[in-house]
């Protein structure tokens, strides 16, 4: 498991912890991609001529001025020898009665899971919670999906846990958690899905979370996974971001892609390309 990697945006200390790295075929991936079979094996072979491809789960651990923040919790204690690493690699930079706030960038099991340890206490005592007010009721509402699967304890009891101390984020507008952090609603993944923008001095990093997944969605945006829950608004979304981050040039951070999923976007044609920092 890779320690945590550890650069600076500005005068805040950020540092990507892994819950867990795995490597992956592309034969596999493309089972997983909504698009032409014959054009994603083109770019696959071209992107990955080893035929495989890291897939990581990249936390954001991020001090500042004002306080620390936490970015997604990883799986949590599920028994996965891999993965459940988020709250270990955490305290090997900070003790985590010290994170104050952490962001929910949605509800997907990989993101929520490390809310609490295993004796089923918070892991992070001290903080406030951050989720969209739709993600929330997507999951806990009447309809929701929590509602419809009641026996999904694991992830369920770990909302229960942090709803005294949640703060559900409202509306299409980016909603400030400390002074030069902030949250973008980025839906598409999730109907409630958020991005994290983070100003500091003249450097800026935009963390895409789960908008995209596989550097090969580089090449084509509009490639998604079987999982998004809506490619109607996923693909103009990840495409928008995809251009911003190309033509203002932030730092980018990528929760799936190869640790640390730190690096640029860069366009390449009409496509973008994937310039990584090594961890």
């Amino acid at each position: 498991m890779p320690s945590p990697y550890t650069f600076s945006v500005g005068d805040f200390t950020c540092s990507v912890v892994s819950d867990g790295v795995g490597e992956h075929t592309t034969e596999a991936l493309l089972q997983r991609l909504d698009g032409s079979p014959e054009l994603m094996r083109d770019a696959l072979e071209r992107l990955h001529p080893e035929g495989t491809y890291q897939s990581a789960m990249n936390a954001l651990l991020v001090q500042t001025p004002d306080g620390v923040v936490l970015v997604d919790t990883g799986n949590g204690p599920r028994g996965e020898p891999a993965t459940g690493e988020v709250a270990r690699r955490v305290a090997e930079v900070l003790p985590r009665e010290q994170v104050d706030v952490v962001i929910l960038t949605h509800g997907h099991g990989d993101h929520i899971g490390g809310l609490l340890d295993a004796d089923g206490n918070l892991t992070y005592p001290s903080a406030r919670y951050l989720m969209s007010a739709i993600e929330w009721d997507g999951l806990m509402g009447a309809e929701g999906r929590f509602a419809r699967e009641p026996d999904d304890s694991y992830f369920r009891s770990r909302l229960l846990a942090i709803q005294p101390r949640l703060q559900l984020v409202e509306g299409e507008e980016e909603t400030e958690v400390l002074p030069e952090v902030w949250l973008l609603p980025a839906p598409g993944h999730t109907l409630g899905h958020m991005v994290v923008v983070l100003q500091s001095e003249d450097e800026r990093l935009l963390h895409l979370a789960d908008a995209i997944h596989y550097p090969v969605q580089l090449q084509e945006p509009t490639w998604s996974p079987n999982f998004d829950a809506a490619t109607g608004i996923s693909v103009p979304n990840r495409e928008a971001l995809l251009e911003l981050a190309a033509d203002e040039g932030p730092l980018v951070m990528v929760y799936h892609f190869g640790f640390p999923g730190v690096g640029r976007v860069r366009r390449e044609g009409e496509a973008f390309s994937w310039e990584g920092v090594e961890g």
